[in-house]
């Protein structure tokens, strides 16, 4: 299990990595006039954070830390997700009012400038699993 739960980690870590072109690509539809298919690729971009908000508690669960314990610099994981929670919140508000503009920009640019952090937060907490499944 640990072996899983480490390569799933890992593998979020690729998409989270490459979520900003989605992130741009979903800008552009907005941008460009066609919402529904930006709705679409919205979707799927909410659905790579739910799950890895869920992976992230399973891991720790699973690998006995606490998600407060794993710090990115000076910021602890639940401070970073605390903070994607919020932009996810004002992305819904965004979409629910139909200001497209918004969704485009928050899209574009502050979802772009989180990535890096979810990266380092994500190699953090392989770090952490590995860390505790290393011979004594």
């Amino acid at each position: 299990h640990a072996e899983l739960s480490r390569r799933t980690i890992a593998d979020l870590k690729d998409l989270v990595t490459q979520s900003p072109g989605a992130c741009i690509e979903a800008a552009s539809l907005f941008q460009t006039g066609s919402p529904a298919e930006g709705l679409n690729r919205l979707d799927g971009i909410f659905q790579l954070w739910a799950v890895l908000f869920q992976s992230l508690s399973d891991a720790a669960s699973f690998h006995h830390f606490r998600l407060a314990d794993v710090k990115v610099g000076d910021r602890s994981l639940p401070e970073i997700l605390s903070g994607l929670s919020d932009l996810i919140r004002r992305l819904q508000e965004a979409v629910k009012s139909r200001d497209y503009v918004t969704v485009a920009d928050l899209l574009e640019y502050e979802m772009a400038e989180i990535v890096p952090a979810w990266v380092q937060a994500l190699e953090a907490v392989l770090a952490r699993i590995a860390s505790r499944h290393e011979p004594a």
